[in-house]
C-alpha cells in the first residue's frame, strides 16, 4: 500500500516535471527563426522564471510560483516613474478678450474722474488742442489701451497724454446688468492749465 502511495508520487512528480518542463522549452523556442535557428540580434529574456517545490510541501505553497527576473524588472522607464523635468507641461493659452465696441453696449462706460466740461483734460506741458482718442477699458474700469485716431501732438505730448489717459477710472460698459470689456471713442479738449 505504501509502495502503491510512493508510486502515485513519483509519477505525478514526473508528470509535474514533464509539463514545467514543456513550458521552459515553449519559452525558450518561441524566439526562433522559421528554419529553428536562433535570431542572431539580441534577444529579450522571458518576463517570468519557474521554480519547482518539492512534494512535501505542495499542500502548503502552490507548485509554481512566478519569479520576477532581473531583466522583467528593470524593463520599467524611468520616465514613467517620475516625470522629467526636462519635459514641459502643457499650458493653455488664455482664450482672447473681446472688447464690445459701442453699439453692441447697453450702457456705455462713465467716467468716474470727472473732466472739466466733461472733456478738458488737463496735462501739464501740453498745448491747447482737441484729440479723438479710442479706449479700452476693462471690467474693472481701467484703461488698457489707447489708441490715437485724430490728434496732432509730438511724441513728448502724446506720451504725456497717454499717460493721463491710462491714469483715468470708469465705470465699466454693461450688456444688461454684467460689466463687459468695452472699447469707446472719445473727443478730448487738451490743455495745460484751466484758462477762465
Amino acid at each position: 500500500m505504501a509502495l502503491n502511495k510512493q508510486y502515485r508520487v513519483a509519477v505525478a512528480l514526473l508528470l509535474s516535471v514533464a509539463a514545467h518542463g514543456g513550458a521552459a522549452l515553449f519559452f525558450l523556442t518561441s524566439n526562433t527563426t522559421p528554419d529553428g535557428a536562433l535570431p542572431s540580434g539580441p534577444r529579450a529574456a522571458p518576463p517570468l522564471a519557474l521554480r519547482l517545490v518539492p512534494a512535501q510541501r505542495a499542500s502548503a505553497a502552490p507548485a509554481v510560483q512566478a519569479v520576477p527576473t532581473a531583466a522583467a524588472a528593470n524593463t520599467a522607464p524611468a520616465a514613467q516613474l517620475s516625470p522629467s523635468p526636462a519635459t514641459p507641461t502643457a499650458q493653455h493659452e488664455p482664450a482672447p478678450v473681446r472688447y464690445f465696441t459701442a453699439r453692441e453696449l447697453t450702457q456705455e462706460p462713465v467716467l468716474v474722474d470727472q473732466l472739466v466740461g466733461d472733456t478738458l483734460l488737463i496735462v501739464p506741458g501740453v498745448a491747447p488742442q482737441a484729440a479723438t482718442v479710442t479706449l479700452s477699458i476693462d471690467v474693472m474700469g481701467n484703461v488698457t489701451a489707447v489708441r490715437f485716431e485724430k490728434d496732432e501732438l509730438n511724441e513728448a505730448e502724446r506720451a504725456l497724454v497717454l499717460a493721463a489717459l491710462q491714469g483715468l477710472h470708469f465705470a465699466p460698459g454693461k450688456i444688461g446688468r454684467i460689466a463687459v470689456h468695452s472699447e469707446v471713442t472719445r473727443d478730448f479738449l487738451l490743455d495745460s492749465e484751466i484758462r477762465l
